[in-house]
């Protein structure tokens, strides 16, 4: 996955500048829109009511959740299932063999 569809907001020289940019557009998009819904309304009201400082750290916690799901996620994928108890039954059957094999000989000499 790109690294530019990981970030919800763009970084850059201007880390604060970009992200106050991103949030601006974000709560002029939403009260640009002539069919909100009351969810809508009630949010862009409870972003308003936020200090920018609360908004970016939110943003950046968001941003970090974000990343830590796709990594976890990309484990997942790739990850092989655990098969333990197939390794214990190989390693006792070979046991089992060898301790066969010596009583065997044993028995024969």
């Amino acid at each position: 996955m790109s690294n530019d569809l990981d970030n919800i907001l763009p970084t850059g020289a201007n880390d604060d500048a970009a992200k106050q940019a991103g949030l601006h557009a974000l709560n002029d998009d939403l009260f640009a829109e002539d069919d909100d819904t009351a969810f809508e309304v009630e949010a862009a009201e409870g972003l308003a009511q936020l200090a920018p400082t609360q908004v970016s750290f939110i943003v950046d916690k968001l941003n970090a959740d974000l990343h830590k799901k796709l990594r976890k996620k990309k484990k997942e994928k790739r990850g092989i299932p655990s098969q333990q108890g197939l390794y214990i039954t190989i390693v006792t059957l070979l046991l089992l063999i060898i301790l066969g094999y010596i009583v065997v000989r044993k028995l024969l000499e």
